[in-house]
């Protein structure tokens, strides 16, 4: 069970985390634009634009509680959406050499994801009250 005092911390943390996610890529454009797939490759700056003000407005829902369904759904879409680039670089971790990452980050950003798509849906929950 998911006491308001819990949910409430969880969903700060989270919008903090995609306000950060925000943040560095917003100071890192060209580092996140050659993470974009080859097939999108004629689309990179507005994807990576895009992301950038998405993951913001994100991180925003995750303090306003009337928001709860778009902080669930929208993060959910986005990591999910995004985890078979993951899964591809731990296949071909120099994908991440080549933007100057550590190869090894490769499976540690597949369980991340993972674990963020089972917080979010845990802070989304509705929260049982505080007896």
């Amino acid at each position: 069970m998911t006491t308001a005092r819990t949910h409430r911390t969880l969903s700060r943390v989270i919008g903090a985390a995609f306000l950060g996610a925000a943040a560095i890529q917003a100071t890192n454009k060209e580092t996140f634009s050659n993470l974009v797939p080859d097939q999108l490759a004629d689309h990179k700056e507005t994807i990576q634009g895009g992301m950038t003000v998405g993951l913001a407005g994100i991180g925003l829902s995750f303090f306003v509680p009337r928001l709860r369904q778009v902080s669930r759904w929208a993060p959910t879409a986005v990591l999910v959406s995004t985890l078979p680039t993951a899964i591809q670089q731990v296949r071909e971790p120099e994908q991440l050499e080549g933007v100057g990452l550590p190869p090894q980050l490769a499976p540690v950003r597949v369980i991340a994801q993972l674990l963020m798509i089972a917080g979010i849906w845990r802070a989304t929950r509705k929260p049982t009250p505080t007896n």
